[in-house]
């Protein structure tokens, strides 16, 4: 089973340092903006990939932090589904995964790849995290991607959603796909 999204520039959304939106005064960063997304389930697990408008970070990039967020949920309005976070900080890669009903997964022991413009993490189907919990990735219906990370200028933060707008990106519900 899997799901797909293409991303749309118009998507990005700029929240100006101190939280007041405006005008940013430079275009949306290309590592952040997604061009596609997927996410593929089988037997031997789950893929999670984001093909970018750019690079995605890697050392020596000098992007300082971005995150790669997928919901994996249910298609209904609430925060208690799975997620998979890519997270590029201090010049490294984290990989998370949290549980559903809001426990606090934590990092894994996976390494997203780089490939041009895609970053990907592959995921057996249940994953043991570092807090010890282990999180089962085999019932998700719908799934649903966003970026986020600060402006290369540092004054405020980017996000992109797909399919739906960055600004709505970080509250899951009805907007996800659904798998097929």
């Amino acid at each position: 089973m899997s799901a797909t999204c293409t991303g749309r520039a118009k998507n990005m959304y700029f929240t100006a340092a101190g939280g007041s939106i405006t005008d940013p005064s430079t275009p949306p960063p290309g590592y952040l903006r997604i061009k596609k997304a997927s996410v593929v389930r089988n037997g031997h697990g789950v893929t999670v990939s984001y093909t970018l408008a750019a690079d995605p970070p890697q050392p020596g990039s000098g992007i300082s932090d971005a995150q790669y967020f997928t919901w994996l949920g249910d298609g209904t309005n609430d925060m208690d589904e799975p997620a998979v976070s890519l997270t590029w900080l201090d010049s490294k890669w984290n990989v998370t995964v949290d549980g559903t009903n809001d426990v606090l997964g934590g990092t894994v022991d996976v390494q997203p790849i780089v490939h041009g413009h895609t970053v990907s993490v592959h995921l057996p189907l249940r994953i043991a995290t570092s807090s010890g919990y282990v999180v089962d990735l085999s019932t998700f219906t719908h799934a649903g991607w966003s970026t986020e990370g600060k402006d290369p200028t540092g004054f405020g933060t980017w996000m992109d959603g797909c399919p739906t707008s960055g600004e709505a990106a970080g509250n899951p519900g009805d907007w996800e796909v659904k798998l097929r």
